[in-house]
């Protein structure tokens, strides 16, 4: 369930899904929305205890800087317009999980963290947690609904700890504010992966833009107007090893330091470069960025993340849109393509045509959503 081992790249451990398509429901936030994100001080309703509860967040992708974000530059990452959502209930005892990666139905809100071995083992500990903090001594029912795929890097774990510990705060009455929300919910993703960023969770609370490094964590980036950008993500259709490819890059540095010291300064140039297109106003802006895509996956492939699969497909992808790179942490997951959003449905279904695995997206900047 959690799809984050570090800041550079968020896998999944959870079998890769067929990506949904654009007819697919965006269970909450229409895209066409930009006010900027909500503050972490805005305070959901609190529901009385005993009736269902539910929630839910978007996915994400990083847009800009994966794997150079471990090595000190800044990583931009958005939330996307594909939930997960969540309905809590009150249950006689213990904790039952039903979803599509698996269930868990155990009689009590004691068990260790430990001895739950499923991938939802962060939706047990939030069930736990909260429930304690209120002195709840019955039991949760949470059902779990997804529209993001499993296994691609997009945040379907973020997403459903964000959902989950908003669902089961305001079923409890306890404080559901995005504060506590994203605490509780990076808590629970830690219990898998203790590194794990809170990168993808920030995204997928407070929905829009951010910029994410390791000396100053996220800072949300305000736009109040439409981001002027719709992107197409394609699955390669290969689960990758997160840890691995991070080894992987990490020791392509020790065996060329000055040439990897040089791609992180240019990284952290083609990062302010996107930081200023992102800000301004200029209706080229989907050709802009596609370009700095396109400058950034030659970085990428120059320190070994990408493979035959990806280059085949990000290059059918760069023909058809203004440019495209991989998401995430390479060696498989997702590539994406920036276009106009008017381009969005042709391009997807050229792309359906020709046999790929994909989905249209714009920004979701609504973030966690209660009702």
């Amino acid at each position: 369930m959690n799809d984050q081992t570090d800041v550079s790249c968020f896998a999944y451990i959870s079998p890769t899904t067929s990506l949904a398509s654009p007819s697919t429901p965006a269970s909450s936030s229409d895209s066409s929305s930009f006010a900027t994100a909500p503050s972490l001080s805005t305070t959901a309703h609190h529901h009385t205890s005993g009736a269902a509860a539910c929630a839910s967040a978007p996915g994400k992708v990083i847009l800009f800087g994966e794997h150079f974000v471990v090595h000190g530059t800044d990583a931009i990452l958005c939330a996307i317009n594909r939930r997960v959502s969540i309905t809590a209930t009150e249950t006689a005892n213990g904790v039952k999980i039903r979803s599509c990666i698996g269930n868990i139905n155990t009689d009590s809100l004691d068990a260790p963290i430990n001895s739950i071995k499923t991938a939802l083992r962060p939706l047990y500990y939030i069930a736990q947690t909260a429930s304690r903090r209120a002195g709840f001594r019955r039991g949760i029912n949470l059902d779990v609904t997804s529209e993001i795929p499993s296994g691609a890097g997009l945040g379907s774990s973020s997403a459903c700890c964000a959902a989950g510990a908003a669902a089961v705060l305001r079923l409890l009455g306890l404080d559901a504010s995005r504060e506590k929300v994203l605490g509780l919910a990076v808590d629970a993703e830690r219990v898998i992966f203790p590194d794990a960023s809170g990168a993808d969770t920030a995204a997928s609370v407070l929905g829009g833009m951010l910029t994410y490094s390791r000396q100053s964590g996220y800072t949300n980036i305000p736009f109040d107007s439409p981001p002027g950008f719709g992107l197409i993500v394609a699955n390669s259709g290969i689960i990758h090893d997160t840890e691995h490819m991070v080894r992987q890059v990490e020791n392509h540095k020790k065996r060329n330091s000055s040439e990897f010291s040089l791609l992180c300064q240019k990284e952290s140039e083609l990062i302010l470069k996107v930081l200023e297109i992102l800000r301004g106003h200029d209706s080229l802006k989907a050709a802009e960025l596609g370009r700095m895509a396109t400058r950034n996956q030659s970085y990428l492939e120059s320190i070994g993340v990408s493979n035959e699969r990806l280059g085949e497909m990000i290059r059918v992808m760069r023909s058809l849109t203004y440019g495209a790179k991989i998401t995430g942490a390479g060696g498989g997951g997702c590539a994406i393509a920036f276009t106009k959003e008017d381009r969005l449905a042709k391009i997807y279904d050229e792309l359906i045509g020709r046999g790929y695995d994909c989905f249209a997206a714009k920004i979701d900047c609504a973030g966690l959503n209660t009702f």
